[in-house]
């Protein structure tokens, strides 16, 4: 008996191909239509690529014993950012943030212009794991409460 298919199961390319929005992006889109757009500011947003890094090394990469490396549904995955940054993997020497984006899709923009995949409404996005890196957060099994995004309390 071979692997069969369940037609309506979620596969990993469907993952990939940008046609269903998630909770998250609707939100942010909303927030973005009515703090930015509707008060007339849209015109002073560029719209660059924004890296929705989806690629999905496996487990001996990312070090998440869970990961199934599949990147859909409720499939356990580690992301790429998850293997750079050393989620998993006490391996301080070997963080390695980038701000390039690994796979073509992932290079959202509004408009289709040179690199872009024009799949965005609005040129809005969350920061990024490597972003956070970047911005000073500390990493695997150490961090800096005192860097410019850690909340207060």
């Amino acid at each position: 008996m071979g692997y069969q298919i369940l037609k309506d199961q979620p596969q990993p390319e469907q993952a990939q191909r940008n046609e269903t929005d998630s909770e998250i992006k609707t939100k942010v889109e909303e927030w973005y239509k009515k703090n930015i757009v509707d008060t007339g500011y849209g015109d002073f947003v560029a719209d660059v690529i924004f890296c929705n890094d989806r690629s999905t090394p496996d487990k001996s990469v990312t070090g998440y014993s869970s990961d199934t490396g599949l990147g859909y549904g409720k499939k356990a995955t580690a992301f790429g950012a998850s293997a750079r940054i050393k989620a998993w993997k006490n391996d301080l020497e070997n963080v390695l943030p980038q701000f390039t984006c690994p796979l073509e899709n992932d290079k959202f923009t509004v408009e289709e212009m040179s690199g872009g995949n024009g799949a965005l409404t609005y040129p809005v996005g969350l920061i990024t794991a490597d972003e956070i890196l970047a911005a000073g957060s500390g990493t695997y099994d150490s961090s800096n409460n005192s860097y410019y995004l850690a909340k207060k309390i």
